[in-house]
């Protein structure tokens, strides 16, 4: 499995993560970890709160779970 899907994985239950968690559960390390937050974050699928914690947005759990057919 890809790190990002690795992370999408751990997000889909649409609950609050703290980035650190994120690195325990998925072994990716932090400069990936910074690269896909960033990249999910552009796009507008994530939400970051004070740089701790993440959560994906509300149109992205749509588009998970209408793919996730």
């Amino acid at each position: 499995m890809s790190e990002i899907n690795l992370i999408l994985n751990i997000l889909s239950d649409g609950k609050m993560h703290d980035i650190e968690e994120l690195k325990l559960k998925s072994r990716i390390n932090d400069f990936e970890i910074t690269q896909i937050l960033e990249f999910l974050n552009i796009f507008d699928f994530i939400e970051i709160v004070d740089y701790k914690k993440v959560k994906t947005k509300k149109i992205f759990k749509k588009i998970i779970r209408e793919t996730s057919i």
